[in-house]
């Protein structure tokens, strides 16, 4: 066995020798099985027909045509990214390889159809500097990126485990000359040698001796190592494909090929005549496991031709695709065994997958996932299905398909049979899978509603360290939302689990939890607060951790020193008074000179910067105040929902876990209902937090002039009972987020009714409440020790506005409002139109007559508004007069209602007394238009909860979900403007 370097020299070498056999077209297969490796897997060659490459996009194909029809037909192909086509190109040249590279990327450019880069490869070396010279040349005066990869950058690439196999099928070298991981299992080291000491002749072509071949093969297609030996595995299963073997184990070996090349290989090129013979001879099957065969090799083939990675006439993919559903469908309506019915549903919904279709194979998930709800009704009776398989075929679909709107009701419909089979803890495995599938495409708040099913199911004592992990997960998520207590909240909480285990490992979990419940009050600012929590997370690391304060083994201590050094620097920048109190508490850490180097790099990495540089960058990045729990009073605040929350409260032991507690819930909620239409305006929402001696929470609305302001309440004397304390935290939250939205009370009720009914308490209940796992960390002493509060200082509230920007999947829904449609808003408009000429005939009369007042109208149709803004405003300043006229400037309520009866009752007659046109201003108008916007809302069906709102913020809304300044109905000029 030679070493590696000699196995690259050995390649090399085998490049070299391309040249002399003039193997141009081994060369380009060569380049574009590598290509799919490791650089694009969207590759088609530059010959073929056009259609074969499916739904590749027009410049695609356009692009392929051209490389067809110019001198680089037989050493150039295409592949294609999200940005864009890529263009290759190969080479056997040795001399003039500069000009090669720039006439052939020449032609590539001359087709119109743009391309991103091109990735040239040859077999000759190319000097650094030389390669540099045309990469630049690339960018300079073509404006791609040129990528070369030459002879010696090939064979060292060639020789890795994982594309090893391409240098055995194209340059013919021996599988044995790369080295081979000594760790590789011995045993199949000994069968490949006994292998490759047989001949044909010694084949018995037996069931068993295909059955052992059959199983090395998927090893070689599912393992790196041995992946260099899978053409030498495929060749040997060839020798089934003989027609004197049995038709059964020459389909079987059709079968085992195609899997091994499409996996192992990406490529089904050559391939696809003995693929043809295996779907020619379906007739004579008679058992659903050959039927099954069938179909999952029909979905390879069929994703194989849409990749670009096999070329089969699409005539033939569309008769034999057809042909199976008809098999299968035939079979589903004879067989009435539930089981057998349910693999027969799932055969079907892999079919129904695809489409072949003239221009190449499309996919369908709409048809599939009505097959799988099919599926979905028979599973409870169906004893004999694998549905753990299918559950792992959903948790394997769900980062691509996962956001489809009826996948999760789906998953929730098998999880419940699997639960019933093989009880919650295969559930949370599926679930947790699912969860971090979601999070890997960025669907934060999907992956959280199914890492929350995980710590449910795991909330035992067998897989309690299964749960706790899951809090920590589920913390860090709230925490990237920017839902920064209560991913503190479920740190605390598996912090509090982990410290009562007798296994050490989930024990250790304890101070690892409180470094992010740490980070937490890092990201908000709290230095006080994390200074609490990182010095407990400290005490418990050197308990309990292997090797404490080694940080390579325990990258999480990083995490801990480098947010305790950005607290110092920003403590002795911003708040000075504070600074001795905060050294002097973090060097009870102990975390040495490692720590002081530290804290030297963030002091050189900020010089220069202003104070209010320093604390604008915090904010925009954090949406926090620096140093902010150190005060008498303490406001935290966030963004959600297009709201900007704030909380405040006195900065006590008491004070602060009571208010964490209640935010926490709060912002568990919030992620709830971001797919809930609660219809809250844009605003800025304050609840000022007061523990009190009453029974139960009480929220009350104050008038303010920064927005939405609420008194909360709170019980001073509450029980610890997980359940009650849930029970009243929860009411809270309903109770501000029900007075903040337009909707009616009865309809938010309903709206949260419903999350009940969904689950989302479970979300917001840890086994402790808030206030006791925060309590089990931070003692009343140590709290008052880190903070050392004196006097009121920042008595007022912080009301600046939150910098941080909104994390995306905490956008409220938007689109058209609850109950809107342009029929009917036309139709409401046309009828105030017609009640406001009726009623005012004599006042429109002369307003019109009015050049001035024209003047104004044609300024304000030019900002937008219609006619029905200009008669509602005119109405409403008319009302105005009309009633200070009969009740002097302030009449009582009584006298209002009873005027506006009158008013919208009783048209104008000659006698009656105008406003003067001159009152008709352009500031008066707009006035007189802003009064009307809350009867447009009310009109919609919505209530204000809350007296300080601002009709701009009502107008805002009406502006976005009801049409307000776009909507308008056709009526003759009114103004004649």
């Amino acid at each position: 066995m030679a070493a590696r370097s000699q196995a690259i020299s050995f390649l090399r070498f085998q490049l070299e020798q391309l040249s002399s056999q003039n193997a141009q077209h081994e060369f380009e297969h060569l380049c574009r099985h590598y290509t799919r490796h490791r650089i694009c897997s969207n590759i088609l060659p530059a010959t073929g027909p056009v259609q074969s490459g499916g739904d590749q996009g027009r410049d695609f194909e356009t692009f392929r045509t051209y490389l067809a029809s110019t001198s680089l037909s037989s050493s150039s192909f295409i592949g294609r990214i999200a940005e864009g086509p890529l263009a290759f190109g190969c080479t056997l040249q040795k001399e003039g390889i500069g000009s090669k590279v720039k006439d052939d990327v020449t032609t590539m450019l001359a087709s119109g159809t743009r391309i991103i880069g091109v990735h040239y490869f040859c077999t000759a070396d190319i000097p650094v500097a030389k390669r540099h010279e045309l990469e630049k040349w690339a960018r300079d005066e073509k404006e791609i990126e040129l990528n070369i990869h030459d002879g010696q950058a090939l064979a060292e690439n060639l020789a890795a485990p994982d594309t090893f196999w391409i240098a055995v099928e194209f340059l013919h070298v021996p599988s044995d000359i790369l080295p081979r991981n000594e760790q590789l299992d011995d045993g199949y080291k000994d069968v490949l040698t006994k292998w490759k000491s047989q001949d044909a002749d010694s084949y018995s072509y037996s069931y068993a001796q295909f059955e052992e071949l059959r199983q090395l093969i998927r090893y070689a297609t599912t393992e790196d190592e041995p992946r260099q030996d899978l053409p030498f595995w495929i060749d040997k299963a060839s020798a089934f494909l003989d027609t004197s073997v049995t038709r059964d184990l020459r389909r079987r070996a059709i079968y085992e090929i195609t899997v091994a090349r499409l996996r192992g290989q990406n490529s089904l090129h050559g391939h696809e005549a003995a693929i043809g013979s295996y779907f020619d001879d379906i007739d004579p099957i008679d058992s659903l496991d050959q039927l099954e065969d069938c179909v999952l090799l029909m979905s390879f083939c069929l994703s194989g031709q849409a990749m670009g990675l096999a070329e089969f006439a699409l005539s033939d993919l569309k008769r034999w695709h057809e042909e199976l559903i008809a098999r299968v469908d035939r079979e589903l309506s004879e067989r009435t065994h539930p089981s057998t019915k349910a693999n027969l549903l799932q055969m079907r919904s892999s079919l129904s997958v695809h489409s072949v279709q003239v221009d190449g194979v499309h996919f369908d998930q709409h048809e599939q996932f009505e097959w799988w709800s099919k599926l979905a009704d028979v599973l409870p009776d169906a004893k004999l299905f694998h549905v753990h398989r299918f559950a792992e075929t959903l948790a394997a679909l769900c980062e691509h398909i996962g956001d489809h709107p009826r996948f999760a009701g789906i998953s929730e419909r098998v999880d419940a049979v699997l639960a019933e089979r093989e009880g919650g803890y295969a559930v949370a495995k599926q679930c947790r899978d699912r969860a971090f599938a979601h999070y890997k495409q960025g669907r934060i708040l999907m992956a959280i509603t199914e890492m929350h099913k995980t710590k449910i199911s795991w909330f035992t004592e067998e897989t309690i360290e299964g749960c706790i992990l899951s809090l920590l997960t589920l913390g860090k998520w709230y925490t990237e939302l920017g839902l920064t207590i209560a991913g503190k909240y479920h740190a605390l909480a598996a912090c509090s689990l982990a410290i009562h285990q007798t296994d050490h490992d989930a024990k250790a979990r304890s101070w690892q939890s409180l470094v992010e419940a740490a980070h937490c009050d890092y990201e908000l600012g709290a230095f006080a607060g994390f200074l609490n929590l990182a010095k407990i997370a400290n005490l418990l690391h050197m308990q309990l951790a292997a090797d404490p304060g080694d940080l390579d083994k325990h990258p999480t201590l990083k995490t801990l020193m480098f947010d305790a050094s950005m607290a110092q620097y920003f403590t002795e920048r911003l708040c000075p008074r504070y600074a001795a109190t905060y050294s002097q508490q973090v060097s009870e850490l102990g975390i040495g000179e490692l720590y002081d180097e530290c804290l030297e790099v963030v002091r050189k990495g900020n010089e220069g910067k202003t104070d209010d540089e320093l604390t604008a960058n915090w904010m925009t990045q954090l949406g926090a105040v620096p140093v902010s729990d150190v005060d008498l009073r303490r406001t935290l605040a966030w963004r959600a929902l297009d709201v900007e929350w704030r909380v405040v409260w006195t900065n006590l032991y008491e004070d602060t876990r009571r208010a964490e507690q209640y935010i926490a819930c709060l912002q568990i909620l919030q992620a709830e209902l971001v797919h809930y239409d609660l219809c809250i305006p844009k605003t800025s929402i304050t609840v000022t937090f007061k523990l009190y001696g009453g029974d139960h929470p009480q929220l009350t609305p104050v008038i303010s002039k920064h927005g939405y302001v609420w008194e909360l309440a709170w019980p001073s004397d509450v029980r610890e009972d997980i359940n009650a304390g849930f029970v009243e935290v929860a009411s809270a939250s309903v109770m501000l987020l029900a007075s903040a939205s337009f909707r009616p009370r009865e309809h938010v009720s309903e709206m949260l009714r419903s999350l009940h009914e969904r689950g989302a308490p479970m979300k917001a209940m840890i086994g402790k409440s808030y206030a006791t796992a925060y309590a089990d960390a931070v003692g009343e002493e140590d709290f008052n020790e880190t903070r050392n509060i004196v006097g009121t200082i920042n008595a007022e509230p912080s009301y600046s506005p939150v910098k941080r920007v909104q994390h995306p999947e905490l956008e409220p829904a938007g689109g058209p409002g609850p109950g809107y449609t342009r029929e009917l808003a036309e139709e409401r408009i046309r009828d105030r139109h017609e009640q406001i000429l009726k009623l005012y005939p004599f006042t429109l009369k002369r307003l019109k007559q009015q050049a001035d007042f024209i003047e104004i109208v044609r300024v304000l149709k030019g900002r937008g508004w219609k006619d029905w803004h200009i008669l509602a405003a005119v109405m409403n300043l008319a009302v105005n007069f009309r009633s200070q006229e009969k009740f002097g400037p302030r009449p009582t309520l009584e006298q209002l209602k009873q005027h506006m009866f009158e008013m919208s009752t009783k048209p104008e007659t000659k006698k009656t007394k105008l406003l003067p046109t001159k009152y008709f201003t352009m500031e008066a108008l707009e006035a007189g238009r802003r009064m009307n916007v809350p009867p447009v809302l009310q009109s919609w069906g919505f209530e204000p909860h809350h007296p300080a709102l601002k009709d701009e913020e009502v107008e805002d809304f009406l502006a976005r979900r009801y049409g307000y300044w776009e909507d308008d109905t056709e009526h003759e000029l009114i103004f004649g403007v």
